[in-house]
């Protein structure tokens, strides 16, 4: 069986309102959490959030 952890983006590479990039593998939760900015004051971890379920917000790096 495979471990690498993986990221695609799952959107249209043209101007858009919403991009959606996909992550998985065993380290996917640690890259998402050191990348994703919750634009809150207490800094939310996407490893800590129930399942199933939508984070808007920014990325931190590249461009926006």
């Amino acid at each position: 069986m495979n471990s690498d952890t993986i990221a695609a983006v799952s959107t249209a590479m043209s101007p858009a309102g919403i991009g959606i990039v996909r992550i998985s593998g065993a380290e996917a939760f640690d890259i998402a959490d050191q990348i994703y900015d919750s634009g809150t004051k207490k800094k939310k971890k996407l490893s800590e959030q129930p399942s199933h379920t939508i984070h808007y917000r920014g990325w931190r790096g590249g461009h926006r």
